[in-house]
């Protein structure tokens, strides 16, 4: 399909001279020309100490591995030494010590960045130069641009930006900024091991690059603490079981004001920001996108568990034939003042971030909230019509085709599932049904899976693709497990974060030596 492009605000992102990028002055003052792996010897030994410190061995194991080799550095405390020492990191962590007035005698301690400065990191980072786009663009699918020919893919393309556009003076840059979070264990087996980590990123960045895991387009920002109130007491059982989570629901918006902070003065005054090359713009800095799960979106909106986000619907509502009434920002910051059917958050983070209607900024949880929910209730429906032995036999005998999983066992023995597995099914489903049930059971399955892979284009912020959940859970796995793993798992966040630390380290030492502009 041919897509015609229109430019609506020709004055937008206007380039204010140029300046040196924080990646270009952090090595102009650590490294020299002659010596552009120090500490190290030379590109090679640091490609050894790049693998090394990246690929998950222990310290003992590098020990080993290091007995008798070639590097200047003997061991793992001597690599981790120099690179403490004479490599720099990108933004600095802090600690703040949050107490609730309700548990006075169990403080808690906040680890966060500066959000403006981490987006304003990622602003500048070359490993993105030929993916960022500074304006709002409208894709059409016809000549005529008309908005019955719309289409809509990146968040540049979406409602949201265009009218925040308007909200900005002539020449301002609108920078999107992407929050996702979601608590995870991290212990395996046995333990108690939770985290809360929050990531960011930049609606500049290009989907098709922001979505890759590996190009580390989303930064870990903050660890909201995780605490079960075990030594507050209260007056009654009822408390006793209901308290701890509401008290929680609290710590979590009160430390996400505290990381949010920095947005709510860069919403309303414009902050300088290069971009990789080093053109210099103003940026004005909304949070357009918030992405997350079920539960984290009703402990974001303050709402009960069973509430919906985007509309007024409550689980009563189910099954009915009308359309509710959408929810909004205001309608729940009034039912806040009313204490209906809330978490029992009283300020939220998010009430007075500039232009942020937080019912428009969480967005549907595609992973879960389509891909997981045709595996529980459409495929478990079909299954209870066909059989599982017959469906299975079905499976069986699709041809297989390159590019597309063969279930060659059928699906009902698969006990463990992921996202993967539930596109992989969704793609083979209707010739897998076709014949074994009804025409008017295959034209309704048909009919979600069309809505699913076709009809998710969401105006306001683009395609669903802009915030699938798989992302952050998928940097759940290679930061923050992977932090957990190299502690001894004891007071582990700051080892956590001495771990990321290291890693950004030798993240931006690599990316200085392979992308001639970052020099």
């Amino acid at each position: 399909m041919d897509i015609f492009e229109a430019r609506p605000f020709p004055d937008a992102s206007t380039v204010h001279g140029t300046c040196e990028t924080v990646f270009q002055k952090l090595h102009r003052t650590t490294t020299t020309p002659d010596l552009p792996a120090f500490p190290f010897a030379d590109e090679a030994e640091w490609s050894l100490v790049e693998w090394l410190g990246t690929c998950g061995i222990s310290n003992a194991q590098i020990d080993a591995f290091l007995k008798n080799k070639w590097p200047s550095f003997k061991t793992a405390q001597e690599m981790w030494k120099h690179i403490d020492e004479f490599l720099q990191a990108g933004p600095e962590w802090h600690s703040k010590e949050v107490v609730l007035p309700e548990a006075p005698n169990e403080p808690q301690i906040l680890y966060y960045r500066d959000l403006v400065e981490c987006l304003s990191y990622l602003e500048q980072n070359p490993a993105f130069e030929d993916a960022m786009n500074y304006e709002p663009i409208l894709w059409y699918s016809n000549e005529e641009l008309s908005d019955a020919g719309r289409v809509y893919g990146d968040i540049y393309t979406g409602d949201a930006w265009l009218e925040l556009q308007t909200k900005v003076p002539p020449g301002v840059t609108v920078l999107p900024a992407i929050l996702a979070s979601d608590a995870t264990h991290v212990t395996k087996f046995s333990g108690d091991g939770k985290v809360h980590p929050i990531y960011a990123s930049s609606g500049h960045i290009d989907s098709t690059v922001r979505n890759q895991p590996s190009k580390l387009a989303f930064m870990l920002v903050g660890f909201i603490p995780v605490c079960k109130f075990g030594k507050t007491e209260f007056p009654t059982k009822t408390k006793d079981n209901q308290f701890p989570g509401r008290l929680q629901a609290r710590l979590f918006h009160t430390c996400m004001k505290i990381v949010v902070e920095p947005l709510r003065h860069a919403g309303k005054i414009p902050v300088w920001i290069p971009d990789p090359k080093g053109l210099l713009r103003e940026h004005q800095i909304f949070l357009v996108l918030y992405l997350a799960d079920k539960e984290e979106q009703t402990l974001i909106a303050c709402l009960g568990k069973n509430s919906c986000t985007t509309c007024l619907a409550e689980t009563k509502n189910l099954g009915e034939l009308h359309i509710c009434s959408p929810r909004t920002a205001h309608s729940i910051l009034e039912k806040i003042s009313k204490e209906a059917q809330l978490s029992g958050v009283e300020y939220p983070f998010w009430e007075d971030l500039p232009h942020t209607d937080i019912c428009k900024v969480i967005c549907n949880d595609v992973l879960h909230g389509l891909h997981k929910a045709f595996y529980d209730h459409t495929a478990k429906w079909c299954r209870n019509i066909i059989g599982d032995f017959e469906l299975d036999k079905h499976f069986c005998r699709l041809p297989k085709e390159h590019g597309y999983r063969h279930f060659s066992s059928g699906i009902s023995k698969i006990s463990q599932w992921s996202g993967w597995e539930w596109k992989d099914l969704e793609r083979s489903f209707i010739p897998a049904i076709y014949g074994a049930t009804s025409n008017e059971i295959v034209q309704a399955v048909r009919a979600e899976l069309d809505f699913i892979f076709t009809a998710q284009n969401i105006r306001w912020v683009g395609a669903t693709n802009n915030y699938s959940t798989e992302i952050s859970e998928r940097y759940h796995i290679d930061l923050v497990k992977s932090a957990f793993e190299h502690t001894n798992h004891k007071d582990y966040i700051t080892q956590m974060i001495t771990w990321l630390t290291r890693q950004d380290k030798i993240q931006q030492h690599s990316l200085y030596l392979r992308k001639p502009t970052a020099n």
